[in-house]
């Protein structure tokens, strides 16, 4: 008996605490021991949820296309040497979830991870064409064109049995280089902007980046993110303490380079 009213206790004191803090517009950090498999990688959701992830270096572009460039996925890819190999994940992706609700601020998207998108389909190739031209946004976005200093940039999708490390004989490919055969489906003239939303994700407050159009249609407090002269650093470190999310988790999914952001609610209570 005295257990049980010690755990009630408890209960209603970690309640209050949540609703605290849920009244003052910041989330709260929460430990974790392991992290969700995107989290590997740069990753971006899409409209309808459905995620991309990209290579953050040469060895995760090897491991991306190994484990996650499944045989109904699309392999995305800048044309820009040394861009990270990006997949569009047919059946991944985050949707919405109400179990945080009252819980959590004003604005903030509750998600949870689902692995049944796409059903139906038999390939992303299927997928409605702006999810498609979304992902190739974001894979410039993810390159070197953002501190290009250029707006807009060039990137390709194909399937993934183009893609391969084999090559002709007498060449070589070094890691994280892969060999493109085929016809290759273009989009130019791409924006170099992004946004970035505030979210909850299976109960784990996280930043999430996408267009801005998709952020601004999920999340109540975001911001606009393009090239520009701040130090992601520093834009990560107001992000943090304006949101309570953790400043390592708004680094990660910044754009490699410096930014300026356009606020939309996410730097103050709305």
């Amino acid at each position: 008996v005295e257990a049980l009213e010690k755990t009630e206790k408890s209960k209603k004191t970690a309640e209050k605490k949540a609703a605290k803090e849920a009244a003052s517009g910041k989330l709260r950090g929460r430990k974790r021991a392991r992290r969700f498999w995107f989290e590997k990688y740069r990753w971006a959701i899409l409209s309808g949820g459905h995620l991309l992830v990209g290579g953050k270096d040469a060895k995760g572009n090897d491991v991306l296309v190994r484990k996650h460039l499944s045989a109904n996925d699309l392999y995305f890819h800048a044309d820009l040497h040394g861009a990270p190999s990006c997949s569009l994940k047919l059946k991944d992706g985050l949707v919405p979830s109400n179990s945080q609700a009252g819980l959590i601020p004003k604005g903030v998207a509750s998600m949870k991870i689902s692995q049944t998108l796409g059903e139906g389909l038999d390939d992303a190739r299927e997928l409605d064409a702006a999810v498609i031209s979304e992902a190739a946004q974001i894979a410039v976005c993810w390159s070197r064109a953002w501190g290009s200093g250029g707006a807009a940039a060039t990137a390709f999708y194909v399937r993934p049995s183009q893609v391969s490390k084999k090559t002709e004989s007498g060449e070589s490919l070094g890691r994280g280089a892969f060999v493109v055969r085929g016809q290759r489906h273009w989009y130019r003239d791409l924006p170099l902007e992004l946004g970035i939303g505030m979210g909850v994700v299976n109960g784990v407050p996280l930043p999430v980046i996408g267009t801005a159009e998709v952020i601004s249609n999920h999340f109540g407090r975001w911001a606009r993110v393009i090239p520009g002269r701040d130090k992601k650093e520093n834009i990560a470190n107001s992000i943090s303490k304006a949101t309570g999310l953790s400043q390592d988790d708004v680094l990660s999914v910044l754009p490699p380079g410096n930014c300026s952001i356009e606020d939309h609610g996410l730097l103050r209570k709305s």
